[in-house]
Protein backbone atom coordinates (compact mmCIF):
# COMPACT_ATOMS: atom_id res chain seq x y z
CA UNK A 1 0.00 0.00 0.00
CA UNK A 2 1.26 3.36 -0.83
CA UNK A 3 1.36 5.51 2.23
CA UNK A 4 0.16 9.09 1.04
CA UNK A 5 2.96 11.76 1.54
CA UNK A 6 0.56 14.62 2.55
CA UNK A 7 0.26 12.90 5.96
CA UNK A 8 1.58 13.21 9.22
CA UNK A 9 3.01 10.82 11.45
CA UNK A 10 -0.29 11.02 14.14
CA UNK A 11 -2.44 10.59 11.44
CA UNK A 12 -0.93 7.91 9.89
CA UNK A 13 -1.09 5.98 13.07
CA UNK A 14 -5.07 6.52 13.58
CA UNK A 15 -5.04 5.59 9.85
CA UNK A 16 -3.07 2.39 10.34
CA UNK A 17 -3.78 1.28 14.41
CA UNK A 18 -5.92 2.83 16.97
CA UNK A 19 -4.90 3.41 20.46
CA UNK A 20 -7.95 3.77 22.80
CA UNK A 21 -8.65 3.65 26.32
CA UNK A 22 -11.56 1.96 28.77
CA UNK A 23 -12.18 3.52 32.24
CA UNK A 24 -15.72 2.87 34.14
CA UNK A 25 -17.48 3.81 37.21
CA UNK A 26 -15.41 6.25 38.14
CA UNK A 27 -17.34 7.34 41.37
CA UNK A 28 -16.52 10.76 41.95
CA UNK A 29 -17.40 12.22 45.66
CA UNK A 30 -21.02 12.94 45.79
CA UNK A 31 -22.25 17.17 46.26
CA UNK A 32 -23.83 18.15 48.86
CA UNK A 33 -27.09 17.15 49.27
CA UNK A 34 -30.55 18.90 49.79
CA UNK A 35 -33.21 17.21 51.99
CA UNK A 36 -35.72 17.42 49.48
CA UNK A 37 -33.27 15.20 47.03
CA UNK A 38 -33.56 12.18 49.45
CA UNK A 39 -36.80 11.58 49.37
CA UNK A 40 -36.50 8.69 46.96
CA UNK A 41 -33.85 5.84 46.79
CA UNK A 42 -31.47 8.09 47.03
CA UNK A 43 -31.61 7.81 50.40
CA UNK A 44 -30.67 4.15 50.43
CA UNK A 45 -27.55 5.01 47.83
CA UNK A 46 -26.38 8.18 50.35
CA UNK A 47 -26.23 5.61 53.53
CA UNK A 48 -24.35 3.54 51.38
CA UNK A 49 -21.93 5.77 50.04
CA UNK A 50 -21.58 7.73 54.13
CA UNK A 51 -21.18 3.65 55.17
CA UNK A 52 -19.03 2.65 52.96
CA UNK A 53 -18.30 3.35 49.40
CA UNK A 54 -16.85 6.60 50.08
CA UNK A 55 -13.87 4.95 52.39
CA UNK A 56 -13.00 2.99 49.20
CA UNK A 57 -14.00 5.56 45.92
CA UNK A 58 -11.24 8.07 46.27
CA UNK A 59 -10.84 11.27 44.06
CA UNK A 60 -6.80 10.96 44.11
CA UNK A 61 -6.96 7.38 42.88
CA UNK A 62 -8.93 8.81 40.12
CA UNK A 63 -6.78 11.41 39.24
CA UNK A 64 -3.72 9.14 39.34
CA UNK A 65 -5.74 7.16 36.79
CA UNK A 66 -6.06 10.05 34.44
CA UNK A 67 -2.75 11.07 34.62
CA UNK A 68 -0.99 7.41 34.07
CA UNK A 69 -3.54 7.19 31.15
CA UNK A 70 -3.39 10.22 29.08
CA UNK A 71 1.00 9.59 29.53
CA UNK A 72 -0.11 7.02 26.57
CA UNK A 73 -1.47 9.43 24.67
CA UNK A 74 -4.71 7.60 23.30
CA UNK A 75 -6.44 8.41 20.56
CA UNK A 76 -10.00 8.13 22.46
CA UNK A 77 -11.14 7.43 25.48
CA UNK A 78 -14.47 5.37 26.37
CA UNK A 79 -16.87 5.96 29.87
CA UNK A 80 -19.18 3.40 30.74
CA UNK A 81 -20.77 5.07 33.21
CA UNK A 82 -21.32 5.80 37.06
CA UNK A 83 -19.35 8.89 37.08
CA UNK A 84 -22.41 9.78 39.56
CA UNK A 85 -23.33 8.10 43.15
CA UNK A 86 -26.99 9.72 43.76
CA UNK A 87 -27.38 11.26 39.79
CA UNK A 88 -27.59 14.49 42.00
CA UNK A 89 -27.40 17.89 39.67
CA UNK A 90 -24.56 18.82 41.66
CA UNK A 91 -23.07 15.44 40.90
CA UNK A 92 -24.23 15.70 37.26
CA UNK A 93 -22.33 19.40 36.70
CA UNK A 94 -19.48 17.90 38.33
CA UNK A 95 -19.16 14.89 35.75
CA UNK A 96 -20.04 17.09 33.10
CA UNK A 97 -16.84 19.33 34.42
CA UNK A 98 -14.97 16.18 34.53
CA UNK A 99 -15.41 14.91 30.97
CA UNK A 100 -15.05 18.36 29.81
CA UNK A 101 -11.15 18.33 31.67
CA UNK A 102 -10.88 14.73 30.61
CA UNK A 103 -10.09 15.65 26.31
CA UNK A 104 -11.86 17.36 23.65
CA UNK A 105 -15.83 16.42 23.20
CA UNK A 106 -14.94 14.38 19.79
CA UNK A 107 -12.32 12.17 21.64
CA UNK A 108 -14.37 10.96 24.32
CA UNK A 109 -17.24 8.46 24.42
CA UNK A 110 -19.28 8.14 27.46
CA UNK A 111 -22.85 5.80 27.95
CA UNK A 112 -24.66 6.44 31.50
CA UNK A 113 -24.69 4.34 34.31
CA UNK A 114 -27.55 2.88 36.73
CA UNK A 115 -26.42 5.58 39.88
CA UNK A 116 -26.17 8.46 36.72
CA UNK A 117 -29.72 7.81 36.13
CA UNK A 118 -31.00 6.68 39.40
CA UNK A 119 -34.01 8.41 39.49
CA UNK A 120 -36.66 9.74 37.35
CA UNK A 121 -35.51 12.31 36.96
CA UNK A 122 -31.88 11.52 36.47
CA UNK A 123 -32.87 10.29 33.34
CA UNK A 124 -34.34 13.51 32.14
CA UNK A 125 -31.33 15.03 32.46
CA UNK A 126 -29.24 12.37 30.77
CA UNK A 127 -29.22 14.94 27.43
CA UNK A 128 -28.58 18.22 29.33
CA UNK A 129 -25.62 16.98 30.96
CA UNK A 130 -23.97 14.38 28.79
CA UNK A 131 -25.00 15.27 25.25
CA UNK A 132 -21.63 16.26 23.99
CA UNK A 133 -19.93 12.36 24.53
CA UNK A 134 -23.46 11.10 23.54
CA UNK A 135 -23.97 11.59 19.96
CA UNK A 136 -22.94 10.59 16.58
CA UNK A 137 -21.13 11.98 14.07
CA UNK A 138 -23.79 13.70 12.93
CA UNK A 139 -24.86 15.57 15.39
CA UNK A 140 -28.12 12.90 16.67
CA UNK A 141 -28.56 12.29 19.83
CA UNK A 142 -30.13 8.77 19.23
CA UNK A 143 -29.39 5.69 20.91
CA UNK A 144 -27.20 4.00 20.61
CA UNK A 145 -24.99 6.65 18.78
CA UNK A 146 -21.98 5.97 16.15
CA UNK A 147 -18.91 7.63 16.00
CA UNK A 148 -16.17 6.32 14.17
CA UNK A 149 -12.53 7.58 14.67
CA UNK A 150 -10.34 5.97 12.21
CA UNK A 151 -11.38 2.56 11.52
CA UNK A 152 -13.12 2.16 14.56
CA UNK A 153 -16.55 2.36 14.86
CA UNK A 154 -17.58 3.64 18.57
CA UNK A 155 -21.09 2.45 19.80
CA UNK A 156 -22.68 3.54 22.76
CA UNK A 157 -25.37 1.82 24.35
CA UNK A 158 -27.88 3.52 26.69
CA UNK A 159 -28.82 0.98 30.12
CA UNK A 160 -29.21 3.82 32.31
CA UNK A 161 -33.07 3.44 33.27
CA UNK A 162 -34.58 4.24 36.55
CA UNK A 163 -35.26 1.38 39.29
CA UNK A 164 -37.02 0.17 42.19
CA UNK A 165 -35.24 0.19 45.62
CA UNK A 166 -32.25 -2.33 46.22
CA UNK A 167 -32.07 -2.69 42.55
CA UNK A 168 -29.66 -1.90 39.90
CA UNK A 169 -30.61 -2.93 36.71
CA UNK A 170 -30.21 -1.81 33.27
CA UNK A 171 -32.38 -1.86 30.08
CA UNK A 172 -31.43 -1.50 26.44
CA UNK A 173 -35.21 -1.42 25.06
CA UNK A 174 -36.92 -2.83 21.81
CA UNK A 175 -36.45 0.89 19.92
CA UNK A 176 -32.91 0.78 20.86
CA UNK A 177 -32.20 -2.91 20.92
CA UNK A 178 -33.37 -2.67 16.85
CA UNK A 179 -31.23 0.17 15.83
CA UNK A 180 -28.66 -1.29 17.33
CA UNK A 181 -28.33 -4.31 15.25
CA UNK A 182 -28.87 -1.84 12.32
CA UNK A 183 -26.44 -0.07 12.99
CA UNK A 184 -24.02 -2.88 13.68
CA UNK A 185 -24.73 -4.44 10.28
CA UNK A 186 -23.77 -0.72 8.86
CA UNK A 187 -20.54 -0.56 9.86
CA UNK A 188 -19.79 -3.66 9.32
CA UNK A 189 -20.66 -3.56 5.74
CA UNK A 190 -18.42 -0.38 6.02
CA UNK A 191 -15.10 -2.70 7.20
CA UNK A 192 -15.16 -0.92 10.55
CA UNK A 193 -13.89 -2.42 13.96
CA UNK A 194 -16.93 -2.13 15.74
CA UNK A 195 -16.72 -1.37 19.90
CA UNK A 196 -19.73 -1.65 21.40
CA UNK A 197 -19.99 0.48 25.15
CA UNK A 198 -22.15 -0.41 27.54
CA UNK A 199 -22.45 -0.07 31.16
CA UNK A 200 -24.23 -3.61 31.98
CA UNK A 201 -22.72 -6.85 31.01
CA UNK A 202 -24.36 -7.47 27.66
CA UNK A 203 -24.95 -11.09 28.31
CA UNK A 204 -27.28 -13.33 30.52
CA UNK A 205 -26.34 -14.84 33.65
CA UNK A 206 -23.38 -12.80 34.95
CA UNK A 207 -24.74 -10.96 37.21
CA UNK A 208 -27.74 -11.91 39.95
CA UNK A 209 -31.14 -10.44 39.25
CA UNK A 210 -31.09 -7.59 40.80
CA UNK A 211 -27.82 -5.97 39.05
CA UNK A 212 -28.45 -7.27 35.66
CA UNK A 213 -29.73 -6.69 31.95
CA UNK A 214 -33.11 -7.20 31.94
CA UNK A 215 -32.94 -7.64 28.15
CA UNK A 216 -29.54 -9.57 28.19
CA UNK A 217 -30.99 -12.54 26.56
CA UNK A 218 -32.28 -10.44 23.32
CA UNK A 219 -29.32 -8.46 23.58
CA UNK A 220 -27.22 -11.97 23.35
CA UNK A 221 -29.57 -12.28 20.15
CA UNK A 222 -28.36 -9.47 18.40
CA UNK A 223 -24.95 -9.98 19.46
CA UNK A 224 -24.93 -13.95 17.89
CA UNK A 225 -26.26 -12.08 14.49
CA UNK A 226 -24.35 -9.45 14.07
CA UNK A 227 -20.88 -10.78 16.22
CA UNK A 228 -19.51 -7.18 17.15
CA UNK A 229 -15.96 -7.15 17.03
CA UNK A 230 -15.51 -5.91 20.63
CA UNK A 231 -18.10 -4.82 24.00
CA UNK A 232 -16.38 -3.12 26.66
CA UNK A 233 -18.57 -2.67 30.12
CA UNK A 234 -18.25 -1.84 33.90
CA UNK A 235 -20.79 -1.99 36.34
CA UNK A 236 -19.25 -4.76 38.33
CA UNK A 237 -16.34 -2.75 39.83
CA UNK A 238 -14.08 -6.24 38.81
CA UNK A 239 -11.95 -6.43 35.35
CA UNK A 240 -13.58 -9.07 33.19
CA UNK A 241 -13.02 -11.17 29.73
CA UNK A 242 -15.24 -13.27 28.55
CA UNK A 243 -16.88 -13.35 24.71
CA UNK A 244 -19.79 -14.63 22.45
CA UNK A 245 -18.55 -16.34 19.65
CA UNK A 246 -16.22 -14.17 17.88
CA UNK A 247 -16.82 -11.19 19.72
CA UNK A 248 -14.59 -10.22 22.53
CA UNK A 249 -16.15 -8.72 25.88
CA UNK A 250 -14.10 -7.11 28.27
CA UNK A 251 -15.44 -5.84 32.05
CA UNK A 252 -13.24 -2.90 33.44
CA UNK A 253 -13.00 -2.56 36.65
CA UNK A 254 -13.66 0.50 38.96
CA UNK A 255 -11.63 3.90 38.03
CA UNK A 256 -11.72 5.16 41.97
CA UNK A 257 -11.04 2.24 44.51
CA UNK A 258 -7.94 2.42 46.45
CA UNK A 259 -7.69 -0.75 48.55
CA UNK A 260 -10.35 -2.77 46.93
CA UNK A 261 -13.78 -3.04 48.06
CA UNK A 262 -13.51 -6.45 49.26
CA UNK A 263 -13.07 -6.98 45.41
CA UNK A 264 -10.51 -5.22 43.56
CA UNK A 265 -8.32 -2.27 43.37
CA UNK A 266 -8.64 0.87 40.50
CA UNK A 267 -7.91 -0.72 36.83
CA UNK A 268 -8.34 0.72 33.79
CA UNK A 269 -7.30 -0.86 30.03
CA UNK A 270 -5.52 0.00 27.14
CA UNK A 271 -6.49 -0.72 23.57
CA UNK A 272 -5.00 -1.17 20.38
CA UNK A 273 -6.66 -1.91 16.91
CA UNK A 274 -4.33 -3.27 14.63
CA UNK A 275 -5.20 -2.75 10.59
CA UNK A 276 -5.02 -6.31 10.59
CA UNK A 277 -7.87 -6.70 13.23
CA UNK A 278 -5.57 -7.62 15.95
CA UNK A 279 -6.21 -6.30 19.16
CA UNK A 280 -3.97 -5.95 22.25
CA UNK A 281 -4.76 -5.12 25.39
CA UNK A 282 -2.99 -3.94 28.26
CA UNK A 283 -4.75 -4.02 31.51
CA UNK A 284 -3.14 -0.84 34.20
CA UNK A 285 -3.63 -1.44 38.05
CA UNK A 286 -3.16 0.82 40.86
CA UNK A 287 -0.48 0.01 43.45
CA UNK A 288 -1.76 1.98 46.86
CA UNK A 289 1.61 1.73 48.16
CA UNK A 290 3.25 4.00 45.32
CA UNK A 291 0.01 4.89 44.43
CA UNK A 292 0.33 4.88 40.95
CA UNK A 293 -0.82 2.43 38.10
CA UNK A 294 1.45 -0.35 36.30
CA UNK A 295 0.81 -3.75 34.32
CA UNK A 296 0.38 -6.70 35.91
Amino acid sequence: MTMPHSLNFEQLRVLYFMLFAHITDVHLPTTPVKPHELFSKRVLSYLSWHLKRKKHHLKPVSDALVEDMQSFKPEHICVTGDVTNLGLKGELEQARDWLQALAPANKVSFVPGNHDTLTPWSVRQRDKYFSPWMQSDDGKAEMPYVQVRGNVAFIGVDTGVATLPFMATGTVGAKQMARLEQVLNETKEQGLYRVVLIHHPPLPNINKARKALTDAEVLARVIDRTQPELILHGHNHVPMEYGRGETQIFGTGSASVDFGDGIAVAHYSLFEVKPSGELKVTHRYYNPETRKFATR
